[in-house]
């Protein structure tokens, strides 16, 4: 396997098994889990995601297999919220379900990850500052409730001004990630990221090119963190029959953004990286990482991928590998 390959993939992937189109239950979602993180190919995985409410009854019911002399790595989904009032007494309870989880398994487990859709009245709206206020008051809320370090990644909608939400969400997170003096002033809220959210169950929960390009553009060029959930099972764009729609590849969407963080490309780079649908215009080289004529080092790969495009949430670990098999890549 070529170096910028394995660059492009370590860590790249959480395991979403409890969520569709795989839906598994937790008993047997959690112990796949396990096994992949200590198989050959565990370098690719990265975190087990779980809803913060099933916590309790993770530890209830398999506490017994977590590693004596390990820590395992979570990220936690806070519920959805109708409302800013709504979504702050969820935020309480997302963070005291943290808290009882750490405290009953110290140093064995580890929600350093928190997933949550911003309310979508707030989105509509589309005013920066009142969404930084809410990014603010968040940071706060998990300063003073949070058992330790603590990423969140905010989500929202594309709604019917998905772009005036876009602009303004990124805006706000941002100007939340900047403070006057160059310091962070929260001791365990981290920067705030991005969760772009790339298909579903059904073809009108997957993204246009249009929409996807356009997040990139605006994550890129406000230096931001991003996630991405859904849709993303395969490495290269594709018509797929059960949903009937062409779902995201993700070498297109982490190429694109690394790519794109690098380069500093604009949206029409990037759709055009989006909606390549031949495996062959993504090289990976011993120390060169290409799509088409754009190239970058290994070093700068790595740059992105720390920096930039984090990780996506898969409900199958198998088939981003059979797929890589297939291409002769794996």
């Amino acid at each position: 396997m070529q170096r910028t390959l394995k660059v492009f993939l370590t860590e790249l992937i959480d395991y979403a098994g409890l969520f569709p189109p795989a839906n598994l239950q937790l008993s047997e979602a959690f112990p796949k889990y396990l096994a992949y993180i200590q198989g050959l190919d565990a370098w690719m995985m990265s975190r087990f995601i779980i809803p913060t409410a099933r916590l309790i009854e993770l530890g209830d019911n398999h506490g017994t297999l977590f590693p004596e002399n390990a820590t395992l790595h979570f990220s936690g989904l806070g519920k959805p919220s109708k409302n800013s009032e709504d979504y702050f007494n969820n935020l309480s309870s997302s963070l005291t379900e943290i808290r009882t989880f750490h405290q009953r398994f110290p140093n064995r487990v580890q929600v350093d990850f928190f997933e949550v859709k911003l309310p979508g009245d707030v989105i509509e709206r589309a005013r920066d500052e009142e969404i930084r206020e809410l990014l603010e008051k968040s940071a706060d809320m998990i300063d003073d409730q949070a058992p330790g370090l603590l990423n969140p990644f905010y989500e929202i909608d594309f709604l019917q001004n998905w772009r005036d939400g876009v602009d303004a969400t990124t805006k706000a997170l941002a100007a939340h990630n900047v403070t006057t003096d160059g310091n962070w002033t929260h001791s365990k809220s981290r920067r705030a990221g991005f969760k772009l959210r790339c298909g579903g169950i059904k073809a009108e929960m997957f993204p246009s090119l249009e929409q996807v390009a356009y997040s990139l553009e605006e994550v890129i060029s406000h230096d931001l963190s991003f996630k991405a959930t859904a849709g993303l099972h395969h490495p290269i764009r594709h018509y797929n029959e059960s949903v009937q729609t062409k779902m995201h590849g993700f070498f297109n969407v982490f190429g694109a953004a690394v790519l794109g963080a690098i380069l500093e490309l604009k949206e029409e780079k990037l759709h055009k990286i989006l909606q390549d649908e031949q495996a062959s215009s993504f090289v990976f080289k011993k120390d060169s990482f290409s799509w088409k004529d754009l190239s970058i080092t290994v070093e700068q790969l790595e740059t992105a991928r720390q920096k930039c495009g984090l990780s996506f949430g898969s409900c199958s670990f198998d088939e981003p590998r059979d797929d890589l098999k297939e291409l002769g890549l794996f």
